[in-house]
């Protein structure tokens, strides 16, 4: 054999080597296990399938309910709407929950780890239309903020990412809380109404602010009905976002029938479309350091905190700009 010939092979030797290694290292036990790893924890998860979901944790319990076109949660055997975002994210945050790091498949190490049978941290169950159903038992939190989980039925525990599951024990995550679907709503305000004794401290309101042109450009500027003087255009703008931007701790189930003739306050706002919509606070507690507030003619009350409703309301003078109080 000529050199050159031999060359040749030898090129080719070390090409179908160099490949051999290659396709040998791609399918090598190790990547095998990354790729198990990062596979899902619940393959083929129906979730477009799923009919009900209880979640519990120790005393702690919320349920859902999942058809078609109705979304509820549970709230002491009344059935409340609730919030399709939050349903969609769950699904997808289940259907894509990496089984994660290999921790164990003994089981008399379940307890160690919390995600025994009966004994979990946190218990995850969702029922599919043809009653199968699909579990999982969230442990404990590793020191670097991950969970330990297991799927029933499945003998290994693994350790993966904890995408808040914390956050769907409450109840109150599952529902829409904002009284407000669009914030931006804020810049369309024209005038708004204040009206009434706060429940929060016992100071009365009963002023006027309306968006008017001024005299000498006709620029709209903010003044107080009776009041001359320009009101300060960035404390009016911070007062109208922090009414639209509004939520509740809560959502207050049955409602108590909040209306603007039984409110402590009404704050009534007018937009620029000659529309108004009133907001109401309850003088009655809704829990601790609550009160119930619902936007009038709406079939939804909230129980919102009473620091948020101290920085809502405020009195007049808080509008005036400093060298003119």
């Amino acid at each position: 054999m000529n050199d050159r010939k031999k060359i040749t092979v030898t090129a080719a030797l070390c090409v179908f080597f160099t490949f051999t290694l290659i396709i040998g290292t791609v399918f090598s036990a190790g990547n095998r296990s990354e790729r198990e790893q990062s596979g899902a924890l619940l393959s083929h998860f129906p979730k477009d399938k799923i009919t009900s979901i209880t979640i519990q944790s120790g005393d702690q319990s919320v349920a859902l309910t999942v058809s078609a076109d109705s979304l509820t949660v549970d709230y002491d055997g009344t059935a409340a709407a609730a919030d399709k975002t939050a349903v969609d994210e769950f699904f997808e945050t289940v259907a894509g929950l990496p089984r994660g790091k290999k921790i164990t498949s003994n089981e008399e190490r379940y307890n160690d780890f919390g995600v025994a049978d009966g004994a979990s941290e946190i218990s995850v169950r969702m029922t599919a239309a043809d009653a199968e159903e699909w579990n999982l038992l969230i442990g404990k939190t590793t020191a670097d903020g991950k969970r330990y989980v297991r799927a029933e039925g499945d003998s290994v525990v693994y350790e993966t990412d904890d995408p808040g599951w914390t956050l769907y024990t409450r109840r109150s995550h599952w529902v829409k809380l904002a009284l407000f679907d669009d914030p931006s709503v804020s810049a369309e305000i024209q005038s708004v109404i204040v009206k009434g004794t706060s429940p929060t401290d016992g100071e009365t309101f009963d002023y006027t602010l309306m968006k008017t042109a001024g005299e000498s450009d006709g620029t709209l500027i903010w003044k107080a009905e009776g009041h001359e003087e320009a009101l300060d255009t960035v404390k009016i703008d911070s007062f109208l976002r922090q009414i639209t931007e509004l939520r509740g701790a809560d959502l207050i189930v049955p409602p108590v029938g909040l209306t603007s003739e039984t409110a402590a306050v009404t704050i009534v706002l007018g937009f620029r479309d000659g529309s108004k919509q009133t907001l109401c606070i309850s003088s009655d507690p809704a829990g601790e350091d609550r009160y119930g507030v619902t936007l009038a003619g709406s079939d939804r009350e909230y129980a919102v905190s009473r620091y948020a409703l101290g920085n809502l309301l405020k009195p007049l003078e808080n509008f005036f700009r400093a060298e003119e109080k």
